[in-house]
């Protein structure tokens, strides 16, 4: 009996080896299966099972794969799985609402969760003002997008609040700098090999791939010990990142990329060696060039050429925006107007936040955008002394000055920012985490990363 019962429990202490062993057969013959049809569904059904798996040993791995998901803008329930499709819902986003809801109950009355008092009143404050346009302009499409808008920011908080808490954030930036550089390498390879046009690998937009490097450009070169790299790895992070960044040929983002560098080196002058000075002083001029010069080309062009470029479509489409605005000035036309069909030629999505913000929620919904915004940098700009902090206000200055050229509410894009603004309000200060610090050294004590 007693022998019987000794097997027993050793056949349960080695039932997760047997589990493993069971999913990794599980999993190829699904890959098998699916992949004879589709190499890539193949992969992604394995890569989701495994996250899975992973997950269901420690919940808070969903966050970190959340985190370099931004870049999986492909939509579930979609007829087309392309990025920028309309209809179901982008992996980014399912990650993204899976993982808050997660971070919710892990963060009840937390330290982690307190530090984000500031910019989710700010965030809070923009919601609440986007409500007279919905209650104007009711309809299922408008509810929606306020969920999505509340997950992108207050669902990115959070869950940059939770990788701090499980002291996993730094593995998340890790993740995240690794993707966006097998993500910037397809770039520079695309662009290369044709013709030397915007890099657009595997579908995704020029902007969009623009918009997520400058983003990964800022947080590496700003606050390095976050992503913690060795000196050669960083270097070729960010030499990769650059290049994706400039094969995307993304005017908006590169100038985001040097304006979020130039706000985060300001905000914390002393964290950075005269040696970095100089190389991002070099980068900056360089990518602000090629943005220069670009921009300087296409203004130059013919007249007919001109009107049918990026900037005479976006001069076309903002035109017709500010008139949308003006039939309703204080409220708006409601949430994703534009898809409606109910505005004429070119009511498309804005490629300018302000105007953006007036057609679909009117001057009520511009003055909630203005808080946020001002809410938000204020919040994090008191803690500055991190660079962190720092980049996270350069990421966030840098989406919105892209934000005035390009879509701002868009998957992924708009959640990065405020994933890296969680992390690092969350964290603790640096005179904060010195002071607790240094008793723990005598005792070989020390905060886990």
């Amino acid at each position: 009996m007693t022998r019987a019962l000794a097997a027993l429990e050793e056949a349960r202490s080695r039932a997760p080896e047997f589990l493993l062993i069971l999913f990794v057969i599980f999993a190829g013959a699904v890959a098998g299966t699916v992949g004879t049809r589709s190499l890539r569904e193949g992969a992604l059904i394995v890569a989701t099972l495994v996250v899975l798996l992973l997950v269901s040993r420690r919940p808070v791995v969903l966050a970190i794969v959340a985190v370099a998901g931004v870049w999986g803008v492909q939509r579930l329930g979609s007829i087309s799985a392309a990025p920028g499709s309309t209809g179901g819902i982008t992996y980014s986003d399912a990650l993204l609402t899976a993982a808050a809801i997660m971070a919710l109950p892990a963060l009840a009355a937390t330290p982690e969760l307190r530090r984000l008092r500031g910019a989710a009143y700010a965030i809070a404050a923009y919601l609440a003002l986007l409500l007279p346009g919905i209650a104007a302009n009711p309809s299922t499409r408008a509810y929606l997008e306020w969920t999505h808008r509340l997950v992108m920011v207050g669902g990115s908080l959070l869950i940059g609040a939770w990788l701090v808490r499980e002291h996993a954030e730094r593995a998340a930036l890790r993740l995240l700098t690794f993707v966006s550089c097998i993500i910037g390498v397809l770039a520079i390879e695309w662009t290369f090999t044709h013709g030397f046009d915007p890099a657009a690998p595997q579908g995704w937009n020029k902007n969009f791939i623009g918009a997520l490097l400058a983003a990964v450009f800022v947080l590496v070169l700003a606050a390095p010990d976050a992503v913690h790299l060795a000196a050669p790895l960083r270097f070729g992070a960010v030499v990769i990142v650059a290049g994706g960044l400039l094969s995307s040929q993304s005017r908006g983002a590169i100038l985001a990329a040097v304006l979020g560098m130039l706000v985060a080196f300001v905000l914390n002058p002393r964290a950075h060696s005269i040696r970095t000075w100089i190389f991002a002083v070099a980068v900056g001029v360089t990518l602000a060039t090629f943005a220069v010069i670009s921009i300087h080309h296409q203004l130059t062009v013919d007249q007919s050429d001109l009107t049918n470029s990026s900037l005479g479509v976006r001069f076309n489409v903002e035109h017709v925006t500010q008139k949308i605005w003006r039939t309703s000035p204080f409220v708006g036309v409601g949430l994703k107007y534009f898809f409606t069909g109910h505005f004429g030629p070119y009511a498309f999505v804005p490629n300018n936040i302000i105007d953006n913000e007036l057609a679909e929620s009117g001057l009520i919904g511009l003055l909630g955008f203005a808080i946020f915004q001002v809410g938000v940098l204020v919040a994090a700009i008191r803690r500055r002394g991190s660079p962190l902090v720092a980049a996270a206000v350069g990421v966030i200055a840098g989406k919105l000055l892209h934000g005035m050229v390009d879509i701002y509410w868009s998957a992924g894009v708009a959640s990065l920012p405020f994933l890296i603004l969680g992390i690092a309000l969350a964290s603790p200060s640096p005179a904060a985490f010195a002071t607790r610090a240094g008793p723990a050294l005598a005792t070989g004590a020390h905060r886990a990363d």
